[in-house]
C-alpha cells in the first residue's frame, strides 16, 4: 500500500491492505476484467474519508473496519453495488463513489 492512492487489476486480481493501525486517506481503486480486494479492517478511518471505486467486467470487493459509517454513491449498468455495512449513528463516515458496468462491487 505505502500511501498509495491509485490502484487496478487489469485481467488479474490485486490485493490492497494497509499497515495495521495506519490511517487510510482514500483511494482510487478499478477493476477491469479482474478483482481488487482493499482491506481496511485493521486501518483508521477519518471521517469524511472518500473511496472512487469502478468495476468493468470486474470487481471490487472493500473490507471495513467496525465502527465506520458508509455512504454510498452508485452508478450501475448491467452491475451491481451492494453495501452490507449496518450504519449507526455517531461513528465515522466513509464515503464511497462506486461505478459498476457488467462487474460489481460489495462493501462488507
Amino acid at each position: 500500500y505505502n500511501g498509495n492512492r491509485s490502484h487496478c487489476a487489469i485481467f488479474a486480481g490485486n490485493v490492497i491492505s494497509p499497515m495495521p493501525g495506519e490511517a487510510f486517506e482514500g483511494c482510487e481503486a478499478d477493476a477491469v476484467f479482474g478483482g481488487l480486494d482493499i482491506d481496511l479492517r485493521n486501518t483508521k478511518i477519518e471521517d469524511g474519508t472518500v473511496i472512487e471505486a469502478t468495476a468493468v467486467f470486474g470487481g471490487v470487493d472493500i473490507l471495513v473496519p467496525a465502527g465506520v459509517n458508509v455512504k454510498v454513491r452508485k452508478t450501475e449498468l448491467f452491475g451491481g453495488v451492494k453495501n452490507r455495512v449496518s450504519n449507526h449513528s455517531g461513528q465515522p463516515v466513509l464515503y464511497i463513489n462506486a461505478i459498476s458496468m457488467f462487474g460489481g462491487v460489495e462493501i462488507k
